[in-house]
């Protein structure tokens, strides 16, 4: 007999297990890059976002029939800023920002947060005008101006609050003057393990070439001194934003 189609067989199964291992090793190359562009992101995008900050303020709101001097409903404020920079001399703009997708991972045992945009005039007003439902946009532009939601196309600031709204009600008739500060809590019996709640939400910035980068952030709310300070100021950390196209 010949062993012409025991050869032919063996050729066969060899070109088969060769066409499969390059097969799988192009599919096992292919999974690494995008399992390494999932946790590393986009390695040469044109804007980056390098910097977060979070100022967090406690403030008395008078009621609209106080039945005492000082009869208020305490808010809890947390000014989220959150700065864009252009990465090298590359030739793009910023078309526009958006933060959407915002999820209340953990709500605060005392009060209800919502969401606000700035305000036409100062910086921010706790008013159903001025309340995000969905989403908020920045507009790219030559110049910057927060109270007109728009951004430096070459890198700017956006800002956006998170108010955690009606924690308590203090009422005093005593004093001339009150602070608007962390004491607030303290009288009215609140602690800051109440107060407290993690928020995310998405970036997305997109350019006029129409290249589109979104990441998401997660944030621990209030700032850890906000019961000590009139003021309290924490820089996230953004190392870990992973800005991705899509």
């Amino acid at each position: 007999m010949s062993d012409k189609p025991i050869q032919s067989k063996k050729n066969r199964i060899l070109h088969i297990l060769t066409i499969s291992i390059f097969v799988i090793l192009v599919c096992a190359l292919a999974f690494f890059v995008i399992f390494k562009y999932q946790v590393e992101g986009e390695k040469n995008a044109v804007f980056d976002i390098s910097k977060i900050l979070v100022v967090s303020t406690v403030e008395g709101v008078s009621k609209d029939a106080p039945t005492a001097k000082w009869d208020l409903n305490v808010n809890q404020n947390n000014d989220v800023y959150i700065t864009i920079e252009k990465n090298g001399k590359k030739q793009d703009a910023i078309k526009n920002v958006t933060i959407n997708n915002v999820q209340i991972e953990n709500a605060p045992a005392k009060g209800t947060i919502n969401l606000y945009k700035p305000a036409e005039t100062g910086l921010f007003k706790n008013d159903d005008k001025y309340k995000i439902e969905n989403e908020l946009i920045y507009t790219g532009s030559k110049e910057g101006s927060i109270n007109n939601l728009k951004i430096s196309n070459q890198g700017g600031t956006v800002i956006i609050r998170f108010c955690n709204a009606n924690i308590s009600t203090y009422t005093s008739n005593e004093g001339e003057q009150i602070s608007h500060d962390g004491t607030l809590l303290t009288k009215t019996g609140v602690n800051l393990e109440e107060i407290k709640a993690k928020v995310s939400f998405d970036i997305i910035i997109e350019t006029e070439s129409g290249i589109k980068y979104k990441t998401t952030a997660s944030l621990d709310l209030p700032t850890e001194n906000i019961l000590e300070e009139a003021t309290s100021t924490t820089e996230i950390n953004t190392e870990d934003l992973v800005l991705k196209r899509f």
